[in-house]
């Protein structure tokens, strides 16, 4: 006969083992009650071998603080009794269904009791982080010890489970425990009777992981915008039940915290956007925080926090447009007027640059600096070229990429050249030697020509 063990019971206070917790997690918490931490099995579900994802599911469990008799035949009384404290959990367990990992006389199916199926899940303690079992399929030897309860605590000591004698057996006074203490002997140690106060093992139904995070849509992350109200757009993640809404809460503020400023938006269900007040110039930081566990789950463990977003608001916005001015034809060495536009509401000084592609030969006077400087080119080549001029102007107040524009020049050898090349020759077919003036070198070429008959007299071989 076995010896009757000496139970150790130790409850913790449940504020101080929260705070435990919270110092162990790495305050990622994903999936459904967001409870399990990213890190839990250094962030591998051991069913899949793969780092958690969305669509991964998983159990929680828990020992009961709270106590009862085992004298009910009828799993279901279990299971209602364990949803009960679940349901009051300062931990947040409420919004899981939560089944008694035990056997009944009625219900003597461990598996079929908490509904197990191929291919499993891992199940987790209450911690999050904690794995208990690496697949549900298999609930042997424990990976931790069973001993974090509803409240945060920590109970250590027998555990009914009806492992061989049953709940509610009417056939003897006894039924079969479990002790906590060690991996091994978690499910059977040695009996008890029925009519004891007894703790017992909590396992949830399946819960699921959602999505990642809330993602910005406008402003753009960093962002220069005018003074004024501002409209903030994101996508919110999915609910873990696609029958439950996303209730959202949205912090904005000037401090690189958002927490520290206003709540502009407070639990309120698929809300994609709000409207904010950013009529004094400075930067303004935001934050969207998702709660994708139903409506019973709307607190600070359940958020899900977007990325801190920000952007400026000035009243002295960089230009709006720049326009390097109108295509220009020219010649070798003639000097070119430029005449750029440059559309600027801000009152801080603007810096201009003039650069040139090819850059041979070309000079800005008075210098390249200017807004309207004259540009003169000097051509190497006999053929026509294109210099292609670029105006870059920045606002002295910011530092941002510079608003462009460009414009071309086309450069010929001379002066005649340009206007044939402009087709700007007002008579054309009569500089018959192409030198921009029709005189009477062009009459004396026309002369030598008249009454030439060049139509053919015979075929001849195609030119």
């Amino acid at each position: 006969m076995k010896p009757k063990n000496r139970i150790k019971i130790v409850f913790t206070l449940a504020f101080a083992a929260v705070a435990i917790l919270a110092a162990s997690s790495n305050a990622e918490p994903i999936g459904e009650l967001g409870i399990l931490d990213s890190t839990a099995n250094g962030g591998i579900n051991p069913v899949t071998g793969a780092p958690w994802a969305k669509g991964d599911t998983y159990r929680l469990a828990f020992v009961s603080e709270a106590t009862r008799d085992a004298t009910s035949p009828d799993i279901e009384d279990y299971h209602t009794f364990l949803q009960g404290i679940a349901d009051t959990s300062p931990l947040g367990l409420a919004g899981a269904t939560w089944r008694c990992l035990g056997q009944s006389y009625n219900d003597p199916d461990r598996t079929v009791n908490t509904g197990i199926t191929a291919p499993g899940e891992a199940i987790i303690l209450v911690d999050g982080v904690s794995v208990l079992w690496n697949n549900s399929t298999s609930l042997g030897t424990l990976e931790n010890l069973f001993q974090m309860t509803e409240t945060g605590g920590t109970y250590i000591g027998r555990v009914a489970t009806g492992s061989s004698r049953k709940f509610g057996d009417p056939g003897q006074p006894k039924i079969e425990h479990g002790i906590n203490n060690n991996l091994t002997q978690w499910w059977q140690q040695y009996n008890g009777l029925q009519t004891d106060q007894w703790h017992f093992y909590a396992l949830s139904d399946p819960l699921v992981i959602g999505a990642g995070a809330p993602t910005n849509i406008s402003p753009e992350d960093g962002s220069t915008l005018d003074i004024g109200n501002v409209d903030l757009l994101w996508e919110n993640i999915d609910p873990n039940n696609p029958a439950d809404p996303v209730y959202v809460d949205v912090w904005f503020g000037t401090d690189p915290d958002p927490k520290n400023g206003a709540k502009v938006v407070t639990a309120e269900p698929n809300v994609t956007s709000v409207t904010v007040d950013a009529s004094v110039a400075d930067t303004y930081y935001w934050q969207v925080v998702n709660y994708i566990n139903g409506p019973g789950h709307i607190n600070e463990p359940n958020g899900i926090e977007g990325e801190v977003w920000s952007f400026i608001s000035t009243d002295d916005l960089p230009p709006t447009s720049v326009d390097a001015g109108v295509d220009m034809i020219t010649w070798s060495g003639e000097p070119v007027p430029l005449d750029a536009t440059v559309v600027d509401d801000g009152e801080s000084p603007l810096t201009y640059a003039w650069s040139a592609s090819p850059s041979d030969g070309v000079v800005f006077v008075p210098s390249a600096t200017v807004e309207d400087p004259t540009v003169t080119i000097t051509k190497a080549t006999s053929n026509p070229s294109t210099v292609t001029l670029t105006l870059a102007v920045n606002d002295e107040s910011y530092d941002p990429t510079p608003v462009e524009d460009t414009m071309d020049i086309d450069v010929y050898d001379d002066a005649c050249l340009t206007a044939i090349g402009a087709g700007l020759d007002p008579i054309g077919p009569a500089d018959f030697d192409s030198n921009c003036i029709t005189d009477l070198r062009d009459y004396a070429i026309l002369a030598a020509k008249w009454l030439v008959d060049y139509a053919l007299a015979a075929p001849v071989p195609k030119p």
